[in-house]
């Protein structure tokens, strides 16, 4: 599976954002450690409202984080 990861330069925490259409994951790393995760079943428009949000960390973690199943992805 390939995914577009988009660089977030406005957040402090959140260092990129993909979105897989097909399968409906969100992709998310973070600035700390490069930590990385995956969201499920995400809809479309939640991805598009959140790379469009005037604050994607505040946007991600009233939606996104309480709303989606996580997990982390493990990177060698």
């Amino acid at each position: 599976m390939t995914v577009n990861m988009q660089q977030i330069e406005s957040s402090s925490r959140i260092s990129s954002i993909g979105y897989h259409e097909g399968d409906e994951i969100l992709f998310v790393t973070f600035k700390k450690k490069g930590a990385a995760w995956t969201y499920k079943n995400v809809p479309k428009d939640v991805y598009e409202s959140l790379i469009k949000s005037k604050s994607v960390g505040k946007y991600f973690h009233e939606v996104i984080k309480p709303s989606y199943e996580a997990q982390r992805v493990h990177q060698s």
